[in-house]
């Protein structure tokens, strides 16, 4: 089974993830916070991030 739970792309983490920003965390912290309050947040199935053909992620779906 596949799971995943992710910050959504909407919120604004800054572009350096390993930077030590109190701003930043806060924000990622704060969004996490939020899907936490959330029934169910987890995904059951893997972003398509582009490097993966449609026909691939239909054969996981179907597969996972």
């Amino acid at each position: 089974t596949f799971n995943l739970v992710e910050i959504p792309d909407e919120v604004e983490i800054g572009n350096e993830p390993l930077a030590f920003d109190p701003e930043q965390m806060r924000a990622a912290f704060d969004a996490g916070h939020a899907l936490a309050q959330q029934p169910d947040p987890w995904s059951s199935e893997p972003p398509n991030v582009g490097d993966i053909p449609a026909w691939a992620m239909d054969a996981i779906k179907v597969n996972y």
